[in-house]
């Protein structure tokens, strides 16, 4: 199989439809986080309680049917333990950083992000796990608007047209989690290794891309190395303030398979990208930008595409 020379992009270019952060699992500090999920989960209780009729409340100030109080009370509650778990893997996250840093005391790559110096390993399962975890989490949250636009004395078409815009997200969420599930039966796992650790600017970047099981009938691969910087932008104050996740790339290096794509399933494929001295190097613990290195792979092939990212050690010579 034939791969393309690299072609270079060097100009800042912002990178759409990315929602998730790399190396923080919540946007809130540890005690917001708590403090939050915990007013959370108190109030779904209450909600639940009186929806079960377990704690008085006069009829007169129900407005609602009480499976609905008892549905919307389960959603909250859910929205807060998530917070709690979310703060806990930040933790965790952290805690095994320093702990590898101890063991690498001469090393600040460690310091910056806890490493497996051989290489890394996804499934694809992970990422149906959360689209049906949030694809359930927004069903439940539905329920109670659903029964207020359609059910409830209230109810109009401006209530009903407003709802049925979020139900169709919540039906495109199901298409992606069909999606994420034919991929996850269709390739497996995937992963890459480091011929080296870690890998410096100006130097070779060396890697070898394991060859998911299902990979048949496929028509062409792209494999992108890009650095990225992520932030946080908040703009307006008060009501009209808004936080939006930003990426944009840095730099990045793109090759494509030329011609018959004649791989075989498990093997191993070796990349090699020219990386620049002036290239930036990875900063996974800046505050409150960071900076990344990932390998970007797409694949097209009959039936559904594979998609999947990596991180890649690239640093400065003098941060390693």
């Amino acid at each position: 199989m034939k791969l393309s020379e690299s072609t270079i992009a060097e100009q800042r270019m912002r990178l759409p439809n990315r929602t998730e952060r790399v190396c923080k699992t919540a946007g809130l500090g540890e005690w917001e986080g708590l403090l939050f999920g915990a007013v959370l989960i108190t109030a779904g209780i209450a909600l639940i309680l009186v929806g079960q009729k377990i704690l008085p409340v006069a009829p007169s100030r129900v407005y609602a049917p009480y499976w609905v109080l008892s549905n919307f009370g389960g959603v909250l509650a859910i929205g807060g333990i998530i917070a709690w778990i979310k703060v806990a893997r930040e933790k965790l996250f952290v805690r095994r950083r320093k702990n590898l840093s101890a063991l690498h005391p001469h090393s600040a790559v460690f310091a910056d992000y806890p490493w497996n110096p051989q290489g890394i390993t996804k499934s694809p399962w992970s990422k149906v796990q959360q689209s049906l975890a949030s694809s359930l989490f927004f069903a439940a949250f539905l329920t109670p608007f659903n029964w207020w636009a359609w059910r409830s004395d209230s109810r109009s078409w401006l209530i009903g047209a407003i709802v049925s815009l979020f139900d169709l997200l919540l039906a495109l969420a199901v298409v992606e989690l069909i999606r994420r599930t034919l991929v996850a039966l269709k390739y497996g796992k995937s992963g890459i290794e480091f011929e080296t650790f870690p890998f410096i600017t100006g130097d070779c970047v060396n890697l070898k891309w394991l060859v998911p099981s299902g990979f048949t009938h496929v028509k062409s691969i792209t494999f992108v190395l890009r650095c990225v910087e992520e932030w946080t932008e908040t703009k307006g104050v008060g009501d009209d303030k808004t936080i939006s996740l930003i990426h944009e790339q840095l730099w990045a290096a793109t090759r494509t398979t030329e011609g018959m794509v004649n791989i075989l399933p498990g093997a191993w494929l070796s990349l090699s990208y020219e990386i620049p001295a002036t290239a930036p190097g990875s900063c996974l613990s800046g505050e409150p930008r960071i900076t990344y290195w990932e390998l970007d792979i797409c694949v097209t092939a009959a039936g559904v595409d594979f998609e999947e990212r990596y991180l890649v050690p690239v640093y400065q010579n003098a941060f390693s």
